[in-house]
């Protein structure tokens, strides 16, 4: 398996870094392993103009760091932060068959990435491709334009920059919801519009909230898997409490049936307003009772991801049937309801003093497929209709490049290098 790494940044390629992070498996040469390393002098040519590469052993995992200005210390053992007075970014991966490639924006965005995969290291055509549409000008610029025009703009503190100007990056709100839209008058709203339910185990509460999904369960744990249907309801203090069972009858398609007969989950979930305000931009695995991948986790990503989406109270409606099309398929399909501008055409939820969908998602997703978000994957990435999961190819060939910032001006500056239109 053969990694290409294309750098056409403003850095020349001995400024440029990068460590290959195992968790198993081998990279050739092997001083690459854990380390983090000039491009030029360490990495081999792979022909092109500041083009390199390394290869994957089977039965390889882990990270590719690449950095701008300064190597990144401290590696396996102590990651970067949004601190880093430098730049980072990092693709992840697992090799071979049935792997999977990535490229995460879910803490950070410093500059796009673009990843191509190829069946076979001849290849000239990709098989699959996770491209930015712009640079990290427009991506800037198009959050300056988002936040103002949301009615409740974010404080861009959030967007850091070094002495002197220089951009470094924009802070997740995974990683500090500081400065970001606030979540609570999103979630107090949308409560306070759901149908009072007048009798039953919930009367008095307001509800409910509904998610339909396929649960694949826990490694080894068939008994688990099957079709589920879960509602949450609100009650006086803002807490969501959430009752369901799995093997739903009714949902499954073809081979994809409930698998067993109705089974309520084991115990309720509970979620105060608060945990949920920063749970909605953190996900996370806030309530996997396992491994984190059980089915309360992937109910909390269900969850969590419509209001990342703005789907929750908006004319998608409060079933997840409803923004997930067609009906009987679950999230992780390439179905879903288009969640941000310009494709989404429905207007959001009202949020008096909020704002009802993640707007450093809504700027990311415009665009690229990459993870913006922990739980990007579901609900086909808010209508995109593209998974941020790249397959791996068994032999094959990756090439990872960085596209130049495509500042006119100074580095943060709001004037970017037009593009040449095609004659």
């Amino acid at each position: 398996m053969v990694f290409v790494n294309g750098n056409s940044s403003r850095y020349s390629d001995k400024h440029v870094y990068g460590a290959v992070v195992l968790t198993s498996g081998s990279v050739m040469p092997a001083r690459l392993r854990n380390k983090s390393l000039r491009l030029l002098g360490n990495y081999r040519a792979a022909g092109a103009a500041h083009t390199y590469y390394f290869c994957l052993g089977p039965g390889s995992s882990g990270r590719f760091w690449i950095s701008f200005g300064s190597p990144i210390h401290g590696l396996p053992t102590v990651q970067p932060t949004v601190e880093a007075p430098y730049r980072f970014g990092i693709v992840e991966f697992t090799y071979p068959a049935n792997g999977s490639l990535d490229t995460s924006n879910v803490n950070n965005f410093d500059f796009p990435i673009n990843l191509q995969r190829y069946k076979a290291p001849s290849s000239r055509t990709p098989k699959q491709s996770a491209v930015f549409t712009g640079t990290t000008c427009d991506v800037l610029n198009y959050l300056r334009r988002q936040n103002r025009g949301s009615g409740r703009p974010a404080n861009l503190k959030d967007v850091v920059f070094a002495k002197g100007g220089r951009f470094v990056r924009i802070v997740a709100p995974d990683s500090s919801t500081n400065g970001w839209p606030d979540m609570g008058p999103y979630i107090h709203s949308l409560a306070s519009r759901l149908p009072l339910v007048t009798t039953g185990y919930f009367r008095g509460d307001r509800g409910p909230l509904v998610i339909n999904d396929l649960y694949g369960g826990d490694p080894g744990t068939a008994a688990n898997q099957g079709w589920f249907k879960v509602e949450g309801f609100f009650d006086a203090s803002g807490k969501l409490t959430i009752d369901g069972g799995l093997h739903v009858q009714g949902l499954g398609e073809g081979a994809q049936k409930p698998g067993g007969t109705f089974t309520p989950i084991p115990q309720d979930m509970t979620i105060s307003e608060p945990t949920l305000d920063i749970g909605i931009y953190q996900q996370g695995f806030t309530y996997g009772v396992g491994n984190g991948n059980d089915l309360y986790a992937w109910i909390w990503g269900d969850l969590t991801s419509a209001f990342d989406y703005g789907y929750w109270g908006s004319p998608y409606g409060n079933n997840s049937i409803d923004f997930s099309r067609p009906i009987g398929m679950g999230s992780t399909q390439t179905n879903g309801q288009p969640a941000f501008r310009p494709k989404r055409k429905v207007a959001f939820a009202p949020a008096p003093g909020g704002l009802s969908y993640n707007l450093y998602a809504a700027v990311l997703s415009r665009f690229s497929p990459s993870y913006a978000i922990p739980y990007n994957e579901r609900w086909g990435r808010g209508g995109y209709g593209t998974s941020p999961l790249l397959d791996m190819p068994t032999g094959g060939k990756v090439i990872m490049s960085v596209p130049p910032d495509g500042w006119s001006g100074k580095s943060g500056s709001t004037t970017c290098v037009k593009k040449r239109k095609r004659r």
